[in-house]
């Protein structure tokens, strides 16, 4: 079917796809073939004529020169001659004979063959088709899976990660809250001690003042 259609013109292909959808019979299509060949069907013809025409000569004038009482018999040589031109153009007519039978048989059966052959080929070409398509969608299913396993994966890795984030904001929220009532409590201490009368005193007073700014600034 390739070498067909690479050494085919458009008009044989249109009649091979009207061969196999049955719109034309073997005798239209051998009239077309001889139509679409005229001048190489006129040479072989013709080829074919000359040869028998030679050989039916030979023939002729071979028993002529034998027969004829007013003609000399023919000599040695040209008895050779005419033998060896005979069995000459007889091989090539046997031979141009032969090749029509079978080029005539093989046209035939090919033509009648053609449409099973084009159907075993349209048929290959659809399970190949198919083969194709079943290999696509398994790839893109497995592609598919592996990248829903993927994003699932890193779905839970993002999830694990905002758990202990979240975690650890609630345990930050937790000190500063312990923090500051340990600040509520030091600020407490510090305005008691404030009140003390012995808080007047030079050192006691700097460090209540330190302890003042360093509380304020904390909170």
């Amino acid at each position: 079917m390739k070498l067909f259609a690479d050494i085919s013109d458009e008009t044989h292909i249109e009649l091979l796809a009207r061969a196999i959808h049955g719109e034309a019979s073997s005798s239209e299509i051998f009239r077309k073939i001889f139509v679409e060949n005229f001048t190489t069907v006129i040479v072989f013809v013709a080829g074919l004529l000359i040869a028998l025409i030679i050989f039916l000569t030979c023939i002729v004038m071979l028993v002529y020169r034998w027969i004829s009482p007013d003609e000399d018999p023919p000599k040695n040589t040209k008895i050779w001659t005419a033998s060896v031109v005979l069995v000459v153009c007889g091989t090539i007519t046997l031979i141009c004979l032969v090749l029509i039978r079978v080029s005539t048989n093989a046209i035939s059966d090919g033509v009648k063959n053609l449409p099973e052959q084009a159907k075993r080929s349209a048929n290959a070409a659809e399970e190949f088709v198919t083969g194709l398509g079943a290999h696509l969608r398994c790839q893109f299913k497995k592609e598919r899976d592996r990248l829903s396993e993927e994003v699932d994966e890193a779905s839970r890795t993002v999830n694990r990660k905002m758990n202990n984030l979240q975690e650890s904001l609630k345990n930050l929220k937790k000190r500063q809250k312990s923090v500051r009532s340990m600040l509520d409590v030091l600020r407490g201490d510090l305005h008691d001690l404030l009140n003390i009368g012995n808080a007047k005193s030079r050192p006691i007073h700097e460090l209540a003042g330190q302890i003042f700014i360093f509380v304020t600034h904390s909170s």
